[in-house]
């Protein structure tokens, strides 16, 4: 899809092939942040014939972790830091995934996230959307 963004300029918006992920790369570099593995992303782009990529943005999967838990009776006997790094060796030894996000709802897993070794992301907050799920019929 070829539009205007008038100033005379033809700006071509398209979503990048498979193949082309590797175009955003540097974009990435630039960042100071880990180019997602292909099979997990999806790159759109405005680009044009004099400047190549001018604009875009990265849909990708992003691993989340949440809940921790423990059973009623079991507090104190569940070492939740072992489950949460055994979690956390699987998801690194993928080599899919640049890392993770945790969502803390509760003074308890707010307390434990520093003791598991995640750092409070600074300026940022989280934000969703959550799809209508389709039914069949």
């Amino acid at each position: 899809m070829s539009e205007s963004n008038g100033s005379g300029k033809g700006i071509l918006y398209r979503i990048l092939g498979f193949e082309e992920n590797g175009l955003v790369a540097p974009i990435f570099a630039e960042k100071g942040v880990r180019l997602p593995h292909p099979k997990l992303m999806t790159a759109a782009i405005a680009e044009t014939a004099a400047d190549g990529i001018v604009g875009g943005g990265i849909l990708q999967m992003t691993l989340h972790m949440e809940p921790w838990w423990v059973k009623e009776g079991w507090r104190g006997h569940v070492n939740i830091p072992r489950l949460h790094h055994m979690l956390e060796e699987r998801a690194e030894a993928s080599h899919l995934f640049p890392g993770y996000l945790v969502t803390t709802t509760d003074e308890t897993s707010t307390g434990l996230a520093p003791l598991v070794g995640l750092t409070k992301i600074p300026n940022a907050t989280l934000w969703g959307k959550v799809f209508d799920r389709v039914t069949a019929r």
